[in-house]
């Protein structure tokens, strides 16, 4: 509930503590990601201060509210939520002319690699493999999917694509 009370009441960015950025997002506004899965991810958004969709997130979190489900109260939410609010269940339609001023990034621009693939930012990789620079000025950031990797060991001076993003954007952590 934390993220979608406190975008209600401040609005602003969140974003899941295993994403890791490849360039500001600051340009963006009112938007969620796409999951590739026929979903819409809740691991990145941005609202407007009591935007229509946080407003009715929140009351649907409230109301719906099943931990024991997974993805209820993540990315099935997000998805119900804008459905109804877009009029329109395929989120390919989702746009913000029928989402009251929300849009729907496609999933290469925060998931270049897909949950099902998670394990592509570990594999080691040759030493001039540099595949992560070869990704678009369309990826903005790369979602680690935590929830299945944390048991991943990350190599400080690897090619692996996850130290890759690492050493380019967070080059402190790699001191």
């Amino acid at each position: 509930m934390a993220p979608f009370d406190l975008l209600s009441k401040f609005g602003g960015y969140y974003f899941d503590l295993d994403m890791i950025q490849r360039r500001p997002v600051t340009s963006l506004r009112n938007f969620v990601v796409e999951e590739g899965t026929g979903k819409l991810g809740s691991s990145v958004i941005h609202s407007e201060r009591d935007h229509p969709f946080i407003k009715a997130s929140v009351e649907e979190f409230r109301d719906d509210y099943k931990w024991y489900v997974w993805a209820h109260v993540g990315p099935d939410l997000i998805t119900r939520v804008l459905q109804r609010l877009c009029n329109d269940y395929d989120i390919t339609w989702m746009t913000p002319e029928r989402c009251q001023g929300f849009r729907v990034l496609p999933a290469e621009t925060f998931y270049p690699v897909h949950w099902m693939n998670w394990r592509e930012y570990f594999y080691p990789r040759k030493q001039d493999d540099t595949s992560t620079e070869q990704w678009g000025d369309d990826v903005i950031g790369a979602h680690v999917w935590n929830s299945k990797s944390s048991e991943f060991k990350v190599e400080k001076h690897s090619n692996q694509y996850y130290t890759q993003l690492a050493r380019k954007s967070c080059p402190r952590i790699l001191d």
